[in-house]
């Protein structure tokens, strides 16, 4: 989304984009109407598989150098080795997502110790800027790394348009359950988006809303997902019914799933931003989040009188997110002002802002 508002926004600066595979076609059109962007491949890239050192710190660091650019921008939380060694290099931009492998290696699988015990302290202390998107994560880039803050920019991730937009197509997929209601959950399954404690709070709702919700479980499959799969096996048999996994769930149809949710539930442990959250606020969707990181940025406690834009909850206590659901779903009027609050937050943060900020830190490393 940032390549694509960037292009829309800057009409000063040429660009130069590297991609592996092949180019997105909205970004092949989008350059070709605006001119001066130049599509490039990743050479070599047979040799990442075999060779996958070689490739993404010396291979990609000479053909970085070789674009003779200005400003290199990684939006990733690492840079070839090579570039950061090089005296005559472009000024580097990193965009450093979130730090949850230092704060919870437990939550990771094993074999990233050349990562995440060289490349990326390596990367955070030599690029030029670091992009995060959340105060939370600039908190723990400091924290954790000593990072001056003068070195980090908080560039808050936008919400698109569609997200907004009223649908009249059928949410549910291939519309079977046309009209039914659900609680929906998007996400990547894994520890740290505490799925099973999300199972155990839906498990414990009054047998009424459980006889007319179900729960929706929306994302891939990550490290650890089976631990999930066995927390709904142990349910009785009238309750594991309700609780449907859809697995990957298609982007172009997402909006479509998110404005047909009753409740949104995002209850993870640990979030660099939390994107789901903003475009279930955008859909109009009551939003209960964890208690916890960027998510409280997003949704925004107001102060004394104040309607939240979501219900932050102890994402530990099961009892409490069974409580939190079951109070936006009896509770209509409630729900009803949440959502609009949340429509209303989901607007501060649009892909436009993110690349003119963006483009700013540009400048400011810039000739």
């Amino acid at each position: 989304y940032l390549v694509k508002y960037l292009l829309q926004t800057d009409r000063a600066n040429d660009y130069v984009l590297f991609f592996e595979s092949e180019v997105p076609p909205e970004i092949a059109a989008l350059a070709r109407r605006r001119g001066r962007v130049e599509l490039r491949r990743w050479r070599f890239s047979a040799y990442k598989r075999f060779l996958p050192y070689v490739y993404s710190h010396i291979l990609i660091a000479d053909q970085i150098k070789q674009a003779e650019l200005d400003v290199f921008h990684s939006p990733a939380n690492v840079v070839p080795l090579r570039l950061l060694r090089t005296k005559v290099r472009p000024k580097i931009v990193a965009t450093g997502h979130d730090l949850a492998i230092y704060r919870h290696p437990e939550w990771f699988p094993p074999g990233q110790g050349f990562s995440v015990k060289y490349l990326v302290p390596k990367t955070i202390k030599f690029v030029d800027r670091i992009i995060v998107p959340s105060q939370a994560t600039k908190n723990d880039l400091m924290e954790l790394f000593r990072v001056p803050g003068d070195r980090i920019t908080v560039i808050p991730h936008g919400v698109e348009e569609r997200f907004f937009t009223p649908s009249s197509a059928p949410p549910y997929p291939g519309g079977e359950k046309r009209g039914g209601k659900y609680i929906l959950f998007v996400g990547t399954i894994e520890p740290r988006k505490n799925l099973v404690r999300l199972v155990q709070a839906y498990a414990s709702l009054p047998q009424g809303i459980l006889a007319e919700y179900d729960l929706v479980i929306a994302g891939q499959k990550g490290w650890r997902y089976n631990e999930i799969f066995l927390e709904i096996s142990n349910l009785k048999l009238e309750i594991r019914d309700k609780i449907k996994v859809l697995g990957y769930y298609p982007g172009d149809n997402l909006p479509e799933l998110m404005k047909g949710a009753s409740v949104f539930c995002y209850p993870s442990l640990y979030e660099g931003f939390g994107l789901p959250v903003l475009e279930a606020m955008a859909a109009g969707v009551p939003v209960v989040a964890g208690d916890t990181t960027s998510l409280r940025e997003l949704v925004e406690v107001p102060g004394p009188g104040g309607v939240p834009a979501g219900l932050l909850v102890d994402p530990y206590s099961a009892e409490a997110l069974g409580q939190t659901i079951n109070k936006c779903i009896r509770d209509a009027a409630f729900s009803g002002q949440i959502s609009q609050a949340g429509i209303r937050r989901a607007r501060l943060f649009t892909w436009e802002k993110a690349a003119a900020e963006t483009l700013q830190v540009y400048r400011q490393l810039g000739p």
